[in-house]
């Protein structure tokens, strides 16, 4: 969000563009060195464009919706002009973004906006593949040990020896100018730390702040050199004249005759007319429909994200408490079956109960229970799922997918809770 930025007030009420501040002026004013050489030029950002990586978020108030966090950089700069003197104003460092072909390619439609730009340089880890992972936590949460995904894979290796020659954190040479370390964990969410030390696979960071309750183990980052502050901007992007087509209504006829007002009653189904002779697919339709779920409005949330719908509770919770259902649900089903091959009435009447507690259970199934019932997927849970999104396609543990499914066609077949697909 950007409330991660200390100069916040004057994000909001900005008339022009600015820059994201990590310190406050009271933090900054603590700083040695001079005011001159508060915001030098980094020549590595324009003369080693492949090491910077510029990402580029969309926010709507302080909500982020989208992002690239790799957008290209235009050769051709834009021309500007004095109004005054009507001469062309010369710029010797710039950058230059596409920012109507980044929107259009994110699909951000007509709206006011607040754009953010950084400028990172990808330290250990990059956005298409993480290779640390949060391993511990300190309970003040301002302490992190993070351990290699894959100790052996040769681009961690280079990039954490890289790691330990190049930042100096805690250099004393006036003339070194100081640089960010941040761990980004995507969606610009970015959490500065002011030391670190490397030991073995393990690396070590000291917060600025407090870890975001948010963030947990065995989430995945990377690690990052903030080369500029970011650059903080407004848009409000207009809407083409689209001309709406619509179907023009006749007129009333007021010629019509009531004998044409007349209908034909349709005849009564049976049970199976209307269900077909599919146990399975009749049954399902019931739980679905014909269930405690039918009083409440199905709300258009995506389910295969966390952030979509876990505010207040726990995931961790909420997919135990399924499973524990599941759990529930083969039993009565293997109750009923059991009771059935037994003759007698009482024999059908307990499989019926033990039919009547399956519909009840599956019937009171909540939107994300639904979700993990009904669709159909490969496991349970992922950290190695693409997002759905086409522009965000990777995630950092939030992700989760619908129970295992034993079939490709509907209706699916849940695979037993205690098999190796989960």
């Amino acid at each position: 969000m950007l409330t991660q930025y200390k100069n916040i007030d004057q994000i909001q009420f900005a008339t022009n563009s600015t820059s994201g501040m990590r310190f406050t002026d009271i933090e900054t004013q603590l700083f040695s060195y001079f005011k001159s050489n508060q915001f030098p030029i980094v020549p590595e950002i324009f003369n080693n464009l492949q090491a910077t990586r510029l990402e580029l978020h969309v926010y709507s108030s302080d909500v982020w919706i989208t992002g690239d966090h790799k957008i290209q950089q235009v050769s051709k700069l834009a021309e500007f002009v004095d109004t005054t003197t009507n001469k062309s104003i010369p710029i010797k460092n710039g950058i230059g973004i596409d920012l109507k072909k980044q929107l259009d390619t994110l699909q951000v439609s007509y709206g006011n906006y607040t754009i953010v730009v950084n400028f990172f340089k990808n330290l250990i880890g990059s956005y298409e593949q993480q290779t640390i992972c949060i391993d511990e936590i300190s309970p003040d949460r301002t302490e992190i040990r993070f351990r290699a995904i894959d100790s052996s894979n040769p681009k961690f290796l280079q990039e954490i020896t890289s790691f330990i020659d190049t930042v100096k954190q805690t250099s004393t040479n006036e003339n070194s100018k100081f640089i960010s370390y941040l761990l980004n964990f995507s969606r610009n969410q970015t959490i500065q730390f002011v030391n670190s030390v490397v030991i073995d696979e393990y690396i070590y960071v000291k917060l600025k702040e407090q870890l975001p309750a948010e963030f947990d183990i065995n989430f995945k980052c990377w690690i990052v050199a903030e080369l500029k502050n970011p650059y903080i901007d407004k848009i409000n992007i207009v809407s083409d004249n689209v001309i709406q087509t619509t179907n023009l209504l006749s007129g009333p006829n007021w010629q019509a005759s009531y004998a044409y007002n007349t209908s034909n009653d349709t005849g009564l189904k049976t049970w199976n007319d209307l269900l077909g002779t599919s146990t399975q697919t009749s049954q399902q339709l019931v739980d679905s429909y014909f269930s405690g779920s039918l009083s409440t409005t199905k709300l258009n949330i995506n389910y295969a994200d966390f952030n979509n719908f876990i505010f207040y509770s726990s995931a961790t919770e909420r997919l135990s408490n399924f499973k524990y259902k599941l759990e529930l649900l083969e039993y009565y089903t293997s109750q009923s079956a059991a009771v059935a091959l037994i003759s007698g009435s009482v024999a059908v009447t307990n499989a019926q109960d033990f039919l009547n507690l399956q519909t009840n259970l599956i019937g009171g199934f909540d939107g994300f229970e639904q979700y993990l019932y009904y669709q159909s997927s490969s496991m349970l849970t992922t950290y190695d799922l693409p997002r759905e999104s086409s522009n965000v396609i990777e995630i950092t543990g939030s992700y989760v997918t619908p129970v295992p499914k034993t079939n490709a066609t509907n209706p699916y077949t849940l695979a037993a809770i205690n098999s190796t697909a989960y």
